[in-house]
This record gives structure tokens, C-alpha cells and sequence, in this order.
């Protein structure tokens, strides 16, 4: 693989957990260049963006369900299918008729409108106050990013993030999919939750989104590694 390439994923039927391996290979890789961090920031290829957006959340999806009698196999595809991966699964949990021995993975982000400007802030600044006040000011010439204090009332910081998700969900919905399905949604959250106030969130998805037509929703926030899913 060059140092900047897919090809190795891309239609090729590797056992889950080597698939991960791959992908965080990949990762590292990527990191260790000189303007590495800079590129996992601001995804400047295709590369970056597939990695982070769609290999680690079907990494993390593997890892989180992979356990003995349920073993994974993955093949990536990179095309205008209707799937970003296909699933061979096996185990004495696939001979029970528990899990489908044959299925397929949609990847989808839940990610807060300010999300690019957050990413360019820290690039440029190294911080910001959070997702909201955020935006873009072009003064004598120069473009950049400021960042206001915004506060939330409550849990508003939650509503906004469940309404973010539910598009994110219904945006895939209104396509085709094959029989058994997965949808993963990386949750990148508007800010820092506790674990008790990202159970809120789930609570409350539970109630409003309809699973169809997935076999199952797996959401999970990649900065504490918060998880939960989601069944018809």
C-alpha cells in the first residue's frame, strides 16, 4: 500500500479483526507524517475523510460486537452502492439464527453544522469556547474563525444534538437499502457529555427514530466511546 491509499480495503474479504488492525495501521501511519495531525484534522484527501468517517466507525462496530460465537469478516466497498461494507458473519450465535451470516454496513455521521469551523479553529488557534459562536469573519484581508461564549439552558445542548442525529438517521431512511443493514451513526458531539447525559440522549432517540429500513442503528461517540444500539 503507498502511503496514502485505500486500495488495500477496497473489495477485498478480510477477517474483522484484522480489518481493524488495518484501518488503525492506517491511522498511525497517517499521524506519524510531519503535517500528520494537521491532515487527521482537516482531512484534505479523500483518505483522510473515508478513514475517519467510515473505516474507524465500522472498525469500532466490529470491535464493540466481535466475542466468541460471533466472528466477522469485512469487505470494504468504495462505490455508489447501496452499503460501505459487506459482512460475513460466523459462530455458534449465526448458527442459532441469533445474528444473519450474511449482512451489510451503512456509515453515516451526526455532526453538529459548525463542525468544519470547529476543526479550522483548532487548527489555527488550538481551542475554542464550543460548537455554537462559532464563525467566519474575513478582516483586512484574512479570513479566520472566532469563537464566542455561548451558554445552553438545560438540557438544550441534548435537543440539539437529538435533532442533528434524527436528520442524520431520516437522510438515510428515504434510500434503498439490502436486507439486513446496519446503520452506524459516529455521534460527534456539540460538546463534552457525561455518561448519564449521553443515556439521555439515547433515552430520547429511543423513543422517536424508526429503525426501518435497518435490521439495527449503532450510534457511538468516538471521543468517550460511548455507545448504545438500536433495534427494530
Amino acid at each position: 500500500m503507498s502511503e496514502l491509499d485505500l486500495s488495500e480495503f477496497d473489495g477485498v474479504l478480510m477477517e474483522g479483526l484484522t480489518f481493524c488492525t488495518k484501518t488503525y495501521d492506517l491511522f498511525e501511519k497517517i499521524r506519524a507524517l510531519p503535517d500528520g495531525p494537521s491532515r487527521l484534522r482537516m482531512r484534505p484527501t479523500d483518505v483522510e475523510k473515508k478513514l475517519l468517517e467510515e473505516l474507524m466507525p465500522i472498525a469500532k462496530y466490529v470491535q464493540d460486537n466481535h466475542r466468541p460465537g460471533r466472528y466477522f469478516s469485512v469487505e470494504r466497498h468504495g462505490g455508489n452502492q447501496g452499503f460501505d461494507a459487506r459482512v460475513v458473519q460466523r459462530g455458534s450465535y449465526v448458527c442459532e439464527n441469533y445474528f444473519p451470516a450474511d449482512s451489510y454496513i451503512e456509515v453515516t455521521c451526526a455532526v453538529h453544522e459548525n463542525d468544519h469551523l470547529m476543526r479550522e479553529r483548532l487548527e489555527t488557534e488550538g481551542g475554542a469556547f464550543g460548537m455554537e459562536g462559532l464563525r467566519r469573519v474575513k478582516i483586512e484581508g484574512v479570513r479566520s474563525v472566532v469563537s464566542e461564549v455561548v451558554g445552553y439552558t438545560n438540557q438544550g445542548f441534548i435537543d440539539k444534538f437529538m435533532g442533528i442525529t434524527i436528520q442524520a438517521i431520516e437522510n438515510k431512511r428515504s434510500k434503498s437499502y439490502p436486507d439486513n443493514t446496519t446503520l452506524i451513526v459516529q455521534c460527534r458531539l456539540n460538546t463534552l457529555y457525561l455518561r448519564h447525559e449521553w443515556e439521555l440522549l439515547i433515552a430520547r432517540l429511543s423513543e422517536s427514530v424508526k429503525v426501518a429500513p435497518f435490521r439495527e442503528i449503532y450510534l457511538y461517540d468516538p471521543t468517550n466511546h460511548f455507545s448504545h444500539t438500536l433495534f427494530p
